[in-house]
């Protein structure tokens, strides 16, 4: 046996470790610290070639192979398992010994947390690999579409097959469902979510001399749908806990020009809707929600949509609830708001050669077959967004240099994203940088309020309604941590133990 196989042997200094290294030719090696229990070890293959990993166990419990996709299968005690992705991460589980191991490979991170792996130092000297970040990307798509693959290609053939493309059957199947989900009457599949709040705000007739409250610590096209339809944003700050827009700066914004509040569920915390239903109540005013990033949230006692004229959703990929490209909704218990928007839709038609004003922005049907597929599993989703949220949150309660998401009680956030604040706007770019340096893959949301943006207000006019503040500082300081179902508790760890460390590196 060559020397190389017997210096890959010895890394636990423990009975079932000397039998393995006796099994390969080796010596029994001096008594060493153990790994401990639940051990990370993210691998990279850097060979064309299939792996071949056998694992010695003390317990009766299994190693786990996953992919970069997600996709795991589990190894047996002596066991030799084919490794043929390239490349994988691999997660032992318990105290195991590697009695052999063919390949160039990489061994990642060379500290998580308290660990101290011991394989490392035998692998870098053997194949001198330098240790590298794991990888660990912000959207989860690809893996979410191999879970659920079987469902979505039946629906997606069943619209293939059927011929109906646009306003066909699976588009009626899908709103019916949508609807039932929100416990609403009424939902209307349009072309994108910006249209879904343009074509409410055409469909209650508001336009030209009115203003609409929003915030401006969001995406732009909440803004945009009001000046598409001719009216004109009123801004005013968001709450500093939530990040939705605080009521207690809506009624100082009211005017006798005040038509509609749309706030924003942003990051999937649900805004504080019995405030605003009051103040919208007292003044005659419309309530339309942007739920874009809040399907599956709810109030203390409410459920998105329930206390307003409409909601309005968003279906583009990365939502927690995403076709294959842009599709938004509409939900609604009023029968006039879904009629009219069903007409604008369609180019202002609802009956065949007959049209009056309106629009195309219709969702196909090849997009509702994916979203009726996903729509089963989206509370599923959002649980386990919560699960991430609540790892992230235990493991980052103690950094000095954030603050961390909160949620209202008797709330239900479902996080479509984890955003994180930096106590100071100098600290959230370096940040970002150490992050995406070790392979995390966060991003920013909104970092230029739109107030601030170089197009504002394109001409059109607009209302800044006191200081904004808090607005302002979001966007100068939050950062989002990757978050989506098929997160791998590994990949959490391993951003949690990358913020602790840049965290500590602040003083």
């Amino acid at each position: 046996m060559s020397q190389a196989r017997r210096q890959l042997c010895p890394l636990v200094g423990d009975q079932c470790q000397q039998k393995a290294a006796a099994a390969c030719g080796a010596q029994p090696p001096r008594r060493r610290q153990q790994l401990i229990d639940s051990q990370i070890i993210p691998l990279k293959i850097n060979a064309c070639e299939p792996i071949h990993l056998q694992v010695h166990q003390r317990r009766r419990e299994p190693l786990i192979i996953r992919d970069r996709l997600g996709c795991s299968s589990q190894v047996g005690d002596d066991a030799v398992a084919p490794l043929q992705s390239n490349p994988f991460a691999g997660r032992v589980v318990a105290r195991a010994d590697f009695a052999s191991l063919h390949g160039i490979i990489s061994v990642c991170p060379s500290r998580v947390g308290k660990q101290n792996i011991l394989v490392i130092p035998h692998l870098e000297s053997q194949f001198q690999q330098k240790i590298i970040p794991m990888k660990v990307e912000f959207y989860g798509h690809v893996r979410q579409y191999r879970n659920i693959q079987k469902e979505i290609d039946a629906n997606l053939q069943q619209v293939l097959l059927s011929g109906q493309y646009v306003m066909g059957p699976m588009l009626k199947r899908f709103e019916e469902e949508l609807a039932r989900y929100h416990g609403m009457k009424y939902a209307v599949g349009v072309g994108n979510g910006t249209d879904a709040i343009w074509l409410t705000l055409m469909a209650l007739g508001i336009g030209p001399g009115d203003e609409i409250i929003t915030h401006p610590n969001t995406f732009f096209a909440t803004a945009e749908a009001i000046w598409i339809a001719g009216a004109t944003p009123v801004f005013v700050d968001c709450d500093s806990r939530t990040k939705c827009i605080d009521p207690a700066k809506i009624e100082a914004a009211i005017t006798p020009k005040t038509r509609a509040i749309v706030p924003v569920h942003l990051y999937g915390q649900c805004a504080d809707m019995l405030a605003i239903k009051k103040i919208a109540a007292k003044h005659k005013l419309r309530l339309i929600e942007d739920n874009a990033q809040g399907i599956g949230a709810h109030g203390d006692g409410f459920k998105v949509g329930e206390l307003s004229d409409a909601a309005t959703i968003s279906f583009i990929i990365q939502k927690n609830l995403g076709c294959f490209g842009d599709g938004g909704a509409l939900v609604t218990n009023n029968a006039e708001i879904d009629a009219r928007v069903r007409k604008l839709r369609n180019h202002g038609s609802n009956a065949r050669n007959v049209h009056s004003y309106g629009f195309n922005s219709r969702l196909d049907d090849l997009h509702a077959g994916v979203l009726s597929a996903k729509l089963k599993h989206i509370d599923a989703w959002n649980d386990l967004r919560r699960k991430w949220a609540a790892r992230y949150s235990a493991g980052l309660k103690g950094c000095r240099n954030l603050d961390l998401p909160v949620e209202l009680i008797g709330y239900r956030h479902v996080f479509h994203l984890f955003v994180v604040e930096t106590k100071k706007p100098g600290q959230r770019e370096p940040l970002l940088k150490f992050l995406n340096d070790g392979g995390i893959d966060a991003k920013t949301h909104y970092s230029i309020a739109i107030h601030q943006q170089a197009g504002y207000p394109w001409g059109k006019g607009g209302r800044i309604a006191g200081p904004l503040t808090n607005a302002e500082h979001n966007a100068a300081c939050c950062i989002s941590l990757p978050m989506f179902p098929e997160l791998t508790a590994e990949e959490v760890d391993y951003v949690i133990a990358k913020v602790q460390e840049w965290d500590g590196s602040q003083g």
